[in-house]
């Protein structure tokens, strides 16, 4: 049991101060890069088609090498080596080399450049989870190089905050990065609640201050929930994007694990063939069915593109999966929220006389619930990257409890 937290040193503070803008400033710049090499690759396929199509192979076929050649930990889902790292802690709070494998520096940085590649190339994954896996590597490193130095330091709490940070700069939402590891806690069941929450809410604070002058990412106005013919329709979405969310999340994490037991040469006929896969399916999907997401997100929200076609939908559920499958580093939390945003506007473009974004936004927030496995944080995430009123909060988590638990049943039912 660590220490209460009345007793920390104050260096570990400093220490924690120094990790989080350091972290945090380097992961701005990576969404920044990130966002700008999506925003290329949309105008590559606008502008030359022909090119688009051979691009991506290349830039796939990169991106996955550097993650099998340098870091395997980089790809696939870098949340589990986290959380694996937090049940080896768990259990041996001294495996400090085992977990200095899976977050390192090393790791870090190949798994941003395989992330940027993709991305460049017309990948369709988020910078969502490389942020939380290059915070918490950020972290879990300062904590093991100065721990001989300042004892105190605990590198369960460390890998926490880290991850916390990470989230909240990625989507610009200190509030829903706590609200992640709050619950992250209680999953975990950690000894050391009060230290964690502590610390996280100190690393939370200094992104607060980073973030102060920017802008959310989903802006949009205020959105006015009613209990009528609306409600019925969000939970009807919930419905639909739970059970489409399960299967996208399961069947992409199953697939990748086969790919990446390949050990011969063939495997590089993997990323290459899905980088054509994605070249076609861009085309025929347009440039809403690729990159990160969040561009078509916001697009949604602002008015300037409200309606998705299910073409569009259709080719970024494919075109995330091949992505993510094919070995790129990269999250699917992003592109779920655009996923979820163009299944609320099919359904939207149904409802006459209804605001279509509350639709879109409870799409956003019924297809992430799943994917993130987290309710809550689901809610407050859409809540605090599209500017809504509080009041927003409870019709969120109705959607997002639904879907979550549309997920859990198809559990239920399949064993």
């Amino acid at each position: 049991m660590a220490k209460s937290i009345f007793s920390k040193d104050p260096k570990v503070l400093v220490l924690l101060i120094v990790t989080t803008i350091a972290s945090s400033f380097f992961i701005l710049e990576y969404c920044k890069l990130f966002f700008d090499f999506g925003i290329e690759a949309k105008e590559r396929l606008l502008i030359n088609p022909l090119l688009a199509f051979f691009v991506p192979p290349i830039f796939f076929w990169g991106s996955a090498y550097l993650c099998r050649k340098f870091a395997k930990n980089s790809a696939g889902n870098t949340a589990t080596h986290i959380e694996t790292s937090l049940m080896r802690l768990k259990k041996a709070p001294n495996s400090l080399d085992e977990v200095s494998t899976k977050l390192n520096f090393h790791s870090a940085i190949v798994n941003a450049a395989s992330s940027l590649a993709s991305t460049f190339g017309g990948g369709a994954l988020g910078r969502e989870a490389p942020s939380v896996y290059i915070s918490a590597s950020f972290f879990a490193v300062a904590a093991q190089k100065f721990k001989k130095f300042l004892p105190k330091i605990n590198l369960e709490t460390w890998i926490f905050a880290g991850s916390a940070a990470g989230f909240a700069v990625a989507f610009h939402a200190p509030i829903a990065g706590f609200i992640y590891i709050v619950e992250k806690l209680f999953s975990a069941k950690s000894k050391n609640f009060l230290d964690d929450i502590f610390l996280t809410a100190i690393a939370l604070f200094v992104v607060i201050i980073i973030l102060h002058k920017t802008d959310p990412l989903f802006a949009t106005y205020n959105l006015h929930f009613w209990f009528g013919l609306e409600l019925i329709i969000i939970a009807l979405i919930a419905m639909v994007c739970g059970i489409a969310a399960f299967f996208f999340k399961e069947i992409s994490v199953a697939l990748y694990a086969k790919t990446a037991k390949i050990k011969s040469n063939l495997w590089h006929l993997i990323p290459i063939s899905a980088g054509f896969l994605v070249s076609i399916v861009s085309i025929y999907g347009g440039i809403h069915s690729f990159s990160g997401g969040i561009k078509s997100a916001q697009d949604a929200l602002s008015g300037a593109y409200s309606f998705f076609s299910y073409q569009e939908v259709l080719a970024r559920l494919v075109n995330t999966m091949v992505t993510f499958i094919s070995g790129c580093a990269g999250g699917l939390v992003a592109p779920a929220i655009a996923i979820g945003a163009g299944i609320g506007s099919l359904f939207g473009h149904l409802m006459i006389g209804i605001d279509i974004k509350i639709f879109i936004l409870s799409g956003m927030v019924a297809f992430l619930s799943p994917v993130l496995g987290m309710p809550f944080t689901a809610a407050m995430v859409i809540l605090e990257t599209s500017s809504q009123p509080i009041l927003a909060f409870p019709f969120l988590f109705f959607s997002s409890a639904i879907s979550f638990f549309a997920g859990k049943l198809i559990i239920k039912f399949r064993k």
